[in-house]
């Protein structure tokens, strides 16, 4: 693992296990290095702009009471996370202004003597802030970088998650949607995700390279707990057919 000193953050494609990852860091951290006190504080490099949260972290496109907006500030040393509630969609403006927020927002974390782990999910950054200093920026950390060799569970799982609004839950009789249909857009949106991936690992300065299937012990330990899956993901699908000959051409 990683010496304290280094800016670390995790890299990886959502349903990678970038969570977990992070999750785990933080507690080994913790307890090898009695000076060190790091929080996690999750994908803050992304600007959410179709999106509204409710509870701990369901995406809603539409505003509902209790709904709100997430952004971050820095407290006491360390990035945290704040919840802006109200009815208003950012516009590019506000996105890109919320953006060169949370960048001036890593660059005090990097001068800090205290550790706030984030994690980068590239795909909202190659689409919509490719500017320069977004990448200067973030490729001043030292990333641990997390990737699924499954591409077929992969795929399976950014579908279920995307079709049911649940990425993670304390639930555990959380129910998710039968019958789905994987569609030209989660395609094609995937491979977006796996170009995306492509090019943030021009630029970034990886450390460490962790592979999802070889999480096997950190999970079975539990920071985030397992998807209460009642069945195998593809058995959530109609059109198994088709997704099977889409990941085979990914291959």
């Amino acid at each position: 693992m990683l010496h304290p000193k280094y800016n670390l953050a995790i890299l990886g494609l959502s349903r990678s296990g970038t969570t977990v990852v992070a999750q785990s860091l933080v507690e080994t951290l913790s307890s090898k290095y009695d000076f060190v006190n790091p929080i996690y504080q999750g994908e803050i490099s992304n600007v959410f702009r179709d999106y509204f949260f409710i509870g701990e972290n369901k995406k809603i496109k539409d505003y509902v009471d209790g709904a709100y907006i997430k952004s971050f500030d820095m407290v006491d040393g360390y990035i945290q996370g704040c919840r802006l509630h109200k009815n208003v969609r950012m516009d590019p403006h506000q996105c890109r202004k919320e953006m060169s927020h949370r960048m001036d927002l890593i660059t005090q974390m990097i001068d800090s003597k205290f550790k706030t782990i984030i994690k980068v999910h590239p795909y909202a950054i190659w689409k919509n802030y490719q500017q320069s200093y977004v990448i200067e920026t973030l490729s001043k950390l030292n990333y641990i970088y997390v990737r699924r060799e499954n591409k077929l569970e992969h795929f399976l799982s950014f579908v279920i998650a995307r079709e049911s609004g649940i990425y993670h839950t304390d639930n555990l009789n959380e129910i998710f949607p039968n019958n789905i249909i994987v569609t030209t857009e989660h395609m094609e949106l995937f491979q977006s995700y796996l170009v995306a991936e492509k090019w943030f690992l021009e630029f970034a300065n990886i450390s460490e390279t962790i592979v999802y299937e070889d999480l096997g012990e950190i999970k079975k330990d539990g920071f985030v707990k397992k998807l209460p899956y009642t069945k195998p993901k593809i058995e959530y699908i109609v059109n198994k057919q088709e997704v099977l000959e889409y990941i085979e051409c990914l291959k």
